[in-house]
């Protein structure tokens, strides 16, 4: 559901320039964003392997996505700051639940 709502507004934007001195609408950056963001929470359900639904969103989710969204972040450069970032979420998350 999530993904449809983000596509369709990429898609129904207007994209009208103003006399080269302003925009009306999203401007082409704006659209570059939301498709990586797109692509960024297609990964993420494919990864829990259920669709995001918005009424199902809440704190846990975003908790979640957060974690993932840095493990995937470290998979993909390598940094030792990410991956000590990782490491320091997931201890803060295993002291909340004690």
């Amino acid at each position: 559901m999530l993904l449809f709502k983000i596509q369709k507004y990429i898609m129904s934007a207007p994209l009208h320039r103003i006399n080269r001195m302003g925009s009306l609408g999203l401007s082409t950056y704006t659209i570059r964003n939301l498709e990586r963001f797109y692509s960024l929470i297609y990964t993420f359900e494919h990864s829990v392997k259920t669709d995001i639904r918005l009424d199902a969103i809440d704190h846990k989710l975003v908790g979640r996505f957060k974690k993932w969204l840095l493990a995937f972040l470290a998979s993909l450069t390598g940094c030792f700051f990410i991956k000590w970032h990782i490491l320091k979420l997931i201890l803060q998350l295993k002291k909340r639940k004690k």
